[in-house]
């Protein structure tokens, strides 16, 4: 299996098990059922409701490791957690508020 798939399995797999509402975006999405491009990390939307996001960013930075230092405040204030998985492989998760974004 393609190592960006079998992380993005892993990731999927973990905020499942939280019972998480979660969908993929971009490159993940189009290589599995588009047109084939290059793509180095996952884009994943997880669903907050704009309700608890420090816990949903605290459970997450306690699974995966952070690629910024100040990673919960970044989360926090931008609506996006720069995570990766433990093969090093990149995730950016998206706080969506609403179920259409």
């Amino acid at each position: 299996m393609n190592p960006l798939f079998a992380a993005a399995v892993r990731v999927q797999q973990f905020c499942t098990s939280q019972g998480w509402r979660t969908c993929y975006i971009g490159g993940v999405t189009v290589q599995r059922w588009g047109e084939q491009r290059q793509t180095k990390d996952g884009d994943l939307t997880l669903l907050t409701y704009f309700q608890n996001e420090e816990h949903y960013v605290d459970t997450l930075l306690s699974a995966f490791r952070s690629r910024r230092e100040d990673a919960r405040e970044f989360a926090l204030r931008r609506r996006v957690l720069l995570i990766e998985d433990a093969s090093g492989i990149p995730f950016d998760i998206a706080l969506a508020g609403l179920p259409f974004e």
